[in-house]
């Protein structure tokens, strides 16, 4: 791997670090769901000052480049973390939807009732 590729990634794994720390620090994210791009940024700068790591396993698993393996573990943990937030997403779409019925059968009985409070009134 480059010299300069190991030195850009170890400076975007530090400005990603800094990053999540401070949308942390002003409750911008949970801290569940950065410890997932935490753990990312320090995988990346373990990988970027030991590059040693990713030229060891690279021809293990069959691949010439170092920088081609390191781009597809890289890929391989993005798209992981979309299937997560995809599952998440359709999790909350359930409760969304199942909220929106509660509302509206607790917004019928509301109208219900008053409209036979109504009658009730008119018949005395």
């Amino acid at each position: 791997m480059s010299r300069e590729l190991s030195i850009f990634l170890i400076v975007v794994a530090v400005l990603a670090i800094i990053y999540i720390v401070w949308k942390i620090r002003h409750s911008h994210m949970n801290i569940s769901d950065s410890i997932y791009w935490i753990v990312f940024a320090i995988l990346l700068l373990i990988f970027s000052i030991f590059p040693q790591i990713v030229i060891f396993i690279a021809p293990l698993v069959g691949i010439q480049s170092p920088q081609n393996l390191l781009f597809l573990i890289i890929i391989g943990l993005l798209v992981f973390k979309i299937f997560l937030m995809a599952i998440k997403m359709s999790q909350m779409q359930d409760k969304i939807t199942l909220l929106a019925q509660k509302t509206a059968i607790e917004e019928f009985e509301k109208f219900k009732n008053k409209e036979d409070g109504e009658e009730n009134k008119t018949e005395k």
